[in-house]
């Protein structure tokens, strides 16, 4: 579970094989109100981290996906920004951009 600086929590939730990341206020205590924001087909969430904007979360495949929400659409939901697999990193000739370095 993780809480951004607004106040909002984000949490995993694993339902029907797909790993679910929801979004809730926690002064509002009904947990109808908490929104799904990001779902992923996968069997196992391996990490999950984020500041309320940008999130990285790693499937059973090993693969990173760093999230974002573009704020300036208005939309709550999380998009796929970047990807990257723990082979693409482990090279040695691997140059790592800011989100790879985040995830190293």
């Amino acid at each position: 579970m993780i809480q951004d600086q607004s106040g909002f929590i984000y949490y995993l939730q694993q339902k029907n094989g797909m790993c679910v990341i929801m979004e809730g206020n926690p002064k509002d205590p009904y947990l109808k109100k908490h929104k799904i924001i990001f779902n992923i087909k996968t069997r196992n969430c391996l990490a999950f981290s984020g500041d309320g904007d940008k999130f990285q979360l790693m499937d059973d495949n090993h693969i990173v996906y760093l999230l974002q929400r573009f704020r300036n659409q208005g939309q709550r939901e999380l998009n796929i920004y970047q990807e990257s697999t723990l082979k693409e990193i482990q090279q040695l000739e691997y140059k790592p951009e800011l989100f790879d370095s985040i995830i190293l």
